[in-house]
């Protein structure tokens, strides 16, 4: 472990709640990607930062939660929580998910189409 010094900027999430990590940050480029949530009743809202690869800022996040595609029929109806993300090839990123409790899932996407998502805060689905 390296203790990393980096500021702690204020997050203009929707939801306002505690936000907490749900990824462990991956290399993508010149970014460091990692998701996170926030709950509320039981409903998770989930977010994404991109972090400078050198100084470990952040330097671009979602402001909106992500809509996961999911099918949401397990224990706890539309639970979805983001728990792992993995660069999958060179130019696809596949996003791991627990879904209602009951299934574990993955979302591939366009490597170049999600970060721009982020950084543009557009969200593109699917």
């Amino acid at each position: 472990w390296i203790k990393q010094k980096c500021n702690s900027p204020e997050l203009y999430f929707f939801h306002k709640s505690q936000i907490s990590n749900s990824t462990h940050p991956i290399l993508v480029d010149d970014y460091y990607l990692m998701f996170f949530h926030t709950k509320e009743r039981g409903i998770y809202y989930t977010g994404a930062v991109l972090l400078d690869k050198d100084t470990k800022e952040i330097i671009h996040y979602t402001r909106n939660s992500i809509l996961i595609k999911e099918y949401g029929e397990g224990l706890h109806k539309d639970l979805i929580y983001v728990s792992g993300a993995v660069l999958k090839d060179e130019n696809t990123i596949r996003v791991l998910y627990g879904e209602s409790d009951s299934h574990s899932c993955y979302n591939d996407y366009d490597k170049n189409t999600l970060i721009n998502s982020i950084i543009s805060n557009k969200w593109i689905v699917g």
